[in-house]
């Protein structure tokens, strides 16, 4: 997951932009916006600004084998291999199947941008 924060204004309409490629989507994106993107399923760049511009942006992201960190009761896959119960290994299976899917519907859609706030059930 990366987060992305824009701190300074381009001036122009046409530069600076954030293309998520894989959703073939061009995002304007103004003074103070913040994005997160799941940088690990989706490709992303900007599109240039001009030569006299300039462009600050902050850039955060959490390496994956964090999560799986936490998910293995803080230790590494394979320390969880040689302590984890039958059951425990059987309930990671299990979710493994359904974990993608769950990530995916916390994010918003353009959609749900022009009902309202986005709230998401988790």
């Amino acid at each position: 997951m990366s987060c992305y924060h824009r701190s300074r204004l381009v001036q122009s309409r046409s530069q600076g932009h954030m293309i998520l490629w894989d959703l073939t989507l061009v995002i304007r994106f103004p003074l103070g916006a913040t994005i997160l993107v799941p940088s690990a399923i989706l490709r992303r760049s900007n599109l240039p600004i001009r030569a006299h511009e300039k462009c600050f942006s902050f850039i955060q992201y959490t390496a994956g084998g964090l999560f799986w960190w936490i998910l293995n009761g803080f230790q590494t896959d394979k320390a969880f291999e040689n302590t984890g119960t039958k059951e425990e290994k059987m309930e990671r299976t299990k979710e493994a199947t359904t974990r993608w899917k769950k990530g995916v519907a916390m994010y918003s859609t353009v959609d749900s941008h022009k009902s309202g706030p986005f709230v998401p059930s988790i």
